[in-house]
This record gives structure tokens, C-alpha cells and sequence, in this order.
């Protein structure tokens, strides 16, 4: 719903009723300073579209966006801004700051988002201003404002009536999302007649205010002037819009002699003035000291809920699942959490209801009868979350209840695992700030350098890496998970030694993947081809081996046999000795020859005969040596000179030839001589025994 559609509604009922605020996000200034006069010809890139928003890179670009806005040009478009700017140079005036201009189009209802810049403005005096007048930043607007910080001061601002005014915008319609204001407003000697003070926005209405933050301080003195004023960290007021998850630490200070005011450190206002409209803060809390010479409360100076006498239906405004922790003090009524529920239901409870609700909010200084006292943090933080939406709240690390976008989530880490082993590797792209696991998250290691070797590794766990936050300023990673798998089992052959050497052993079927080690080393060898060769006998390990996130395979296991010979059958010989051979061609069981005579051919005579040397063991023959032809048929005619046998007689060991008997009577002489001397030297000997 538009602004101009609430505009009505809103002036009718500006003595009883509230608006909304806003807020906005800080970045760090890179900063682009506004000479006051310069103004850009062209945004420094983009179409406006969502796709390609116009780029605002500078001070003089920021002030032709606005040139351009209320002139009717890009209201609808989309903008980003790239750099920190600093517009301080002059008061500024607000981007649409006159009702007449808002009722001319000439107002902003697009989207900017500040992707985390800050915007620095001053506002000390303004040239048009007036009743029904929206201070800040923006004026009028509606769209969608995000990710933007504003800082600076409004002041000097005298007369403000039946106006709003905030650090970003004086009244918004729409989505502020992810912004911070640290303005600070200072209002001296003001003459305010039902006006809208708020960090962030004077008034939200028919949108949501989320995830934002008032850091500034808002003093606000109105001694002459009359009529009600609303003043809250975020906002002045609520209308039919939300304001969700979002923080207030700026003190907040309003004194108003004739000014009925209300505070409140969230909002001065929640209003509902219809049915169904519903307006409501939920999951906020308040660390800012509110006072107030009407109304003060630490999240709501006042929660409204009007039913008019023309509608039926339910009107409802409420409080929901906040908490305040500081002093409050107002002079009319004063609350931790809201002083004043005010339903207000004009067109009598059988046409409908208005509901002014508090409900589950918690306070840890003063009273509240509408809140609950809770000074343990930690309990505190433990109710919190039973009624809130869960991951809305987060603790700090002391204790306190803090929402989740007030701390910035640690980046997710970009480990790296190198598998080096079957079960082990090298973490590395980490930090001293990160931890690891290997038991699935089960347990948690530190990890102690930019490189980490690492053991027990398994496929079924993975390796888990997270940088955990302080709870001060950040909160934990993600969890960074890496995949890790491991190579499946190999299979290999061996073949054994086939020397006496023992070093001629071979792994088979393996390939390039693979490495391999003797069972007693502690170190693997690289494989580069299809076996391996000149291994000793003994047990091995072969596995593939580790590769990226794939852990090495588990360990096959071969052996490698000792070579034992054997003789093949049969013998071999030479001139002198023979032997058995093995497969490998070591000797075995070499031995001289054992010879013995053995006859070819037997002696006629006429005809030599022929004999020769072989091994009674292995068979080896020596040449075959002639026999003498004996000379006679006749065996009783001795055998003449030329009958002996002829050859070598080395060795031979058989009795001599008797064929050869024309000698017989020279033989029996000597040998009836030889007998002779025996016996006479037998007598001699027996003499001289016997003489002595």
C-alpha cells in the first residue's frame, strides 16, 4: 500500500496514534567527499534494471540520483552504490521531502541497496520545510531500502509539525532490510505538533523493518510546543508494518513541556487504526536508556489498537518475544518492556475487537507488569528461544541473548586434503583459526599451521574442517565437508627366485598406480611399469597409491619364494668328474669318476682286440684301447714279443697274457733262483738270532 493511500488516515488521527521507524546497516568508509555544488551527469554504469542497476561510484553521482528522483526520472529503478560517500559539504535537503511532491510522483519507490556502504549526510538547517514534512535521507519514499549505513546529524530543525523524520527516511512504505543509522538527532527549543522521531524512519508503515540496527543518540527537547510526539530508536511509530529481529543501543532523551511524548527504545508507537491491519514487533531488544517526560518504555512507549466505529474484524498491535535491559524513566507512565495497551474499540465489541498485546517478553532492570523479569542470561536466552523462531537469537560469550545477524558468520573454509597414505594426508589452504574432524564431527582437533598431516582418515568419515567464531563479533563456518574415497584393492602375482642368489624375484600384473614395499620397510616404492623385477625373496605389499582426496588402497600381499634346486634327471660329465644339473644351472652332487675296464672285443690270433674306461656311476667312456691279436690258434705255442698288447697299460690291473709260452723254461729258472736266496736268507737270519 502506498504512502498517499495512508496519508488520510494517518492526519485524522494524529492526536491518538503512531508510526513506524526504520533503520539501516554500516559500512567502512572508502569515501567519495561531495564538493556541495558538483553534480554528475550519469550514474557511472547500469540501465536501472534489476539485472543491470545503475552504479552510484561517487559523491556527484549520489547528488544527480537525487536531481534525478525529484525531477520524476528512476523512481522505479534499481540502484546500487560501490564506495563510501560523504555529502556533509551542505545541509542536505531530504530526496522528496515535501507532502506536495510525494503527491506529484516525484518520489523514490525502487530498490537501493548500499551492498554494506555507508552514506555520511549533515542536515543543519532546511529550506523547506513544514507542516507535514519527511526529514532525512529520503523524505517520502517507498520500494525497498537495503544493506545501507547512514552516520551523520540532523539538527537546527526547529519546526517540525505533524511530520515525520528519521536517519534514513522520514516516512517509508515498504522493506528496509540489513541497515544500520548512527545519526545522531538533536532537536533544541522545537515546536512539534503530533510529529515522528525515529533512527531509522519517523514512520514505517505497510512493510517490514528487519535485521537492522540504531547506534546514534536522539535528544529531543519541544518547550513550546503542543500536540503529541513519538520518538524510537528504529522508528517514531508502527502502522500497519512490522518490525522484526532488530536492535536498539542509541540513548533516547525527549522533554516536552506541552508535548505529550512517548519513547520507546524500539519504537514510541506500535498502531493499528483498522481491521485486518495488524502492526507488530517481534524478536527485537533494546540495550539503549530511554527517558521521557510522557511515556517511556523499552521497547514501546505505547502499543495501540483502534476499532472504528465504521469497521468490523479485529485491529490488533503487539509486542512479541522481546527483551530490554535498560533503564527506563518516564514521567507519565514507565515500562521495561511498554507502559501503555490502549484498545480502543468504537465500533462496539459485537462488530469486532482491538487487541494491544504484550506477550513473552522479558526485561532484566526495572518493572513492567506487562513483561517478565528474567536477570540470569543464560535462562534468558533459554525462554528466548522456546518462543522465537528458531536461530532468531544467538549467545554471546557472556551470556547474553544477541539476534543472529548481529554477528558476522566466519567464512566456510577452503581446505584442501592431499591423500599421502591408506589412511592419512596433508590438510592444507587452512589456519590456526580452523579446526578439523575425522569422526564425522563427532570430535574436533586443532589445527596448528597453514599445512597439517593428518592420520586416521577414513572414506566413511571424510575429513570435516570449520572456523569457529568468537561470539563476540563472529559466529562459526559452516562446515566444510571433503569427500574422501579410497582406491579398491588391487590384485597382483608374484613368481619366485630362480637363483641360488635369491634376487631375481618378480611382482606381476601391477601398472603405474601402484607402489609396493618389502612387509619389513616402513617405505614404498613407485611402480613405473607392469612388474617389478630383481626382488629378493621375501613377503611384499603392493597397493595403489594415494591420489588427490582418494585415499591408497588397502594392501595386497604376495610372497616371494626362495629358490631350492633340484636336480633333472640324467648326469652330466667331463674327462675328469661328473654331475647333476638343476634348472637354474648350479651343479649338484659332482664327483670324481669311479672307471672300470670293460671289453669290447676280445683278441683272436689274428686280430687285436679293443677295451675302454667307463663310470660305473654316470656311464662316462674314456677312448677305447687295442687289444694285441694273440699270433696262434694253438694256446699250448707260447705267444711271440709281437702278441703283447700295445698301448698304455696305466692302471690296468688284470694278470699277464699267457699265450706266450717260448720263454717257459727262462721263467722257471729265475724263479727256482728267487726261492733260493729266500731260504738261505731265512737260515742266515735264524742263526744270528740264536748266536747272540
Amino acid at each position: 500500500m502506498k504512502i498517499k493511500q495512508w496519508i488520510g488516515v494517518l492526519l485524522c488521527m494524529l492526536l491518538c496514534v503512531g508510526m513506524l521507524p526504520t533503520m539501516a546497516f554500516a559500512a567502512e568508509p572508502t569515501v567519495s567527499v561531495w564538493d556541495g555544488r558538483t553534480v554528475a551527469t550519469a550514474y557511472e554504469s547500469g540501465d536501472g534494471t534489476e539485472a543491470n542497476p545503475y552504479e552510484i561510484a561517487t559523491a556527484e553521482q549520489f547528488a544527480y540520483f537525487a536531481e534525478q528522483i525529484e525531477a520524476g526520472a528512476g523512481s522505479d529503478a534499481y540502484y546500487i552504490l560501490t564506495s563510501d560517500i560523504d555529502m556533509t559539504a551542505v545541509s542536505w535537503e531530504p530526496i522528496c521531502g515535501l507532502l506536495d511532491d510525494y503527491y506529484d510522483g516525484n518520489y523514490f519507490y525502487g530498490s537501493f541497496d548500499g551492498q554494506g556502504h555507508c552514506i555520511t549526510y549533515q542536515i543543519s538547517e532546511l529550506s523547506n520545510v513544514g507542516a507535514y514534512s519527511a526529514v532525512g535521507l529520503f523524505g517520502f519514499a517507498e520500494g525497498e531500502i537495503l544493506n545501507l549505513t547512514v552516520d551523520g546529524s540532523i539538527s537546527g530543525v526547529s519546526r517540525i509539525e505533524a511530520s515525520w523524520l528519521g536517519g534514513i527516511c522520514g516516512l517509508f512504505a515498504g522493506n528496509i532490510t540489513n541497515c544500520v543509522s548512527s545519526v545522531d538527532i538533536t532537536i533544541q527549543e522545537g515546536n512539534s505538533n503530533a510529529s515522528f522521531f525515529g533512527g531509522m524512519t519517523g514512520e514505517v508503515q505497510a512493510g517490514v523493518m528487519q535485521n537492522c540496527i540504531y547506534s546514534g543518540r536522539m535528544n529531543l527537547n519541544f518547550s513550546t510546543a503542543s500536540g503529541d510526539l513519538y520518538a524510537g530508536g528504529l522508528s517514531g511509530s508502527v502502522y500497519a508494518g512490522k518490525i522484526n529481529a532488530c536492535k536498539n543501543e542509541g540513548n533516547i532523551a525527549v522533554e516536552a513541556n506541552r508535548v505529550y511524548g512517548n519513547a520507546g527504545g524500539i519504537t514510541g508507537m506500535v498502531y493499528t487504526g483498522g481491521s485486518p491491519i495488524v502492526s507488530e514487533i517481534r524478536y527485537c531488544y533494546n540495550e539503549g536508556a530511554v527517558t521521557s517526560s510522557g511515556n517511556a518504555g523499552g521497547i514501546a512507549g505505547v502499543v495501540s489498537a483502534v476499532l472504528s466505529n465504521n469497521q468490523t474484524g479485529e485491529a490488533t498491535s503487539g509486542v512479541y518475544s522481546c527483551y530490554s535491559s535498560a533503564e527506563i524513566a518516564g514521567n507519565g507512565a514507565s515500562g521495561a518492556i511498554s507502559p501503555s495497551l490502549s484498545e480502543l474499540n468504537y465500533a462496539g465489541e459485537e462488530n469486532g475487537s482491538a487487541n494491544a498485546i504484550v506477550e513473552n517478553c522479558y526485561y532484566t532492570v526495572g518493572t513492567d507488569e506487562n513483561g517478565i523479569l528474567s536477570t540470569d542470561l543464560a535462562d534468558l536466552f533459554q525462554k528466548l528461544c522456546e518462543i522465537s523462531e528458531e536461530g532468531i537469537w544467538i549467545q554471546d560469550a557472556n551470556g547474553a541473548p544477541r539476534l543472529y545477524w548481529e554477528f558476522a558468520v566466519n567464512p566456510v573454509p577452503e581446505a584442501v586434503f592431499t591423500a599421502t597414505g591408506d589412511n592419512s594426508g596433508t590438510l592444507s589452504g587452512v589456519d590456526t583459526s580452523m579446526k578439523y574432524s575425522i569422526d564425522g564431527g563427532n570430535s574436533w582437533n586443532d589445527i596448528t599451521g597453514t599445512t597439517m598431516e593428518i592420520t586416521g582418515v577414513t572414506a566413511d568419515n571424510d575429513v570435516k574442517v570449520y572456523q569457529p567464531g568468537d561470539r563476540i563479533d563472529t559466529l562459526d563456518s559452516e562446515i566444510q565437508t571433503i569427500d574422501v574415497t579410497q582406491a579398491a584393492l588391487p590384485t597382483v602375482s608374484s613368481a619366485d627366485c630362480t637363483t641360488n642368489e635369491q634376487n631375481d624375484g618378480q611382482i606381476t600384473d601391477v601398472d603405474a598406480t601402484m607402489e609396493y614395499k618389502l612387509s619389513t620397510s616402513s617405505e614404498w616404492t613407485e611402480i613405473t611399469g607392469t612388474s617389478v623385477t630383481g626382488l629378493v625373496s621375501g613377503t611384499y605389499n603392493v597397493r595403489v597409491k594415494a591420489n588427490g582426496t582418494v585415499l591408497a588402497s588397502a594392501a595386497a600381499t604376495v610372497t616371494i619364494g626362495e629358490h631350492a634346486c633340484a636336480a633333472q634327471e640324467g648326469w652330466n660329465s667331463d674327462e675328469t668328474s661328473h654331475w647333476n644339473t638343476c634348472e637354474c644351472g648350479e651343479k649338484l652332487n659332482e664327483a670324481a669318476h669311479t672307471f672300470e675296464w670293460v671289453t669290447d672285443k676280445e683278441a683272436t690270433a689274428t686280430e687285436a682286440g679293443s677295451r675302454h674306461k667307463e663310470c660305473t656311476v654316470c656311464g662316462y667312456e674314456e677312448a677305447a684301447v687295442e687289444i694285441p691279436a694273440t699270433g696262434t690258434t694253438d694256446p699250448s705255442e707260447p705267444p711271440t714279443d709281437t702278441d703283447k698288447p700295445s698301448g698304455d697299460q696305466t692302471g690296468d690291473t688284470t694278470s699277464p697274457q699267457t699265450g706266450d709260452d717260448s720263454n717257459i723254461a727262462l721263467w722257471m729258472a729265475l724263479m727256482l733262483a728267487a726261492g733260493a736266496v729266500l731260504t738261505g736268507t731265512a737260515v742266515y737270519s735264524r742263526k744270528r738270532k740264536y748266536s747272540r
